[in-house]
């Protein structure tokens, strides 16, 4: 093999990698597309169930009905679409940690057997799906 069948060889792997990398970044825009939408979907079906706003869950007031509400949407986020606590902390204007804490706060009441718990979030979750089809 010749230095310059290398060459081209080395040009066209070059071109392969890239054009991957390419289709690559392509499908994850469509997957966090996609995923904006479940979660535009999900926190708008938590606020119908909670009978609140969607710019109460998402907005700065701290009284318990809008943080239960908030808890059990990152909840499902974290839950259904895996995002990350300091995503899941952008997407609701708050740091981290409160999405550490909600994610924490809501398993302990599944845990604790709270059927009740596991109601709402099915709810919220068909309806969620509802607003898609």
């Amino acid at each position: 093999m010749t230095d310059r069948d290398l060459q081209r060889e080395a040009v066209e792997a070059d071109y392969a990698v890239r054009e991957a990398k390419a289709q690559l970044d392509a499908a994850r825009r469509r997957v966090d597309a996609i995923s904006a939408m479940r979660a535009k979907r999900t926190i708008a079906a938590t606020a119908s169930v909670f009978g609140v706003s969607v710019d109460g869950i998402l907005g700065p007031r701290r009284t318990a009905e809008l943080a239960e509400a908030r808890a059990v949407a990152i909840w499902i986020l974290r839950h259904e679409l895996a995002l990350t606590y300091p995503a899941l902390g952008r997407m609701f204007n708050r740091h981290h940690t409160t999405a550490i804490s909600a994610v924490q706060r809501i398993d302990k009441r599944l845990d604790d057997h709270a059927v009740s718990m596991a109601a709402l979030i099915d709810s919220i979750r068909r309806a969620a799906n509802e607003r898609h089809v």
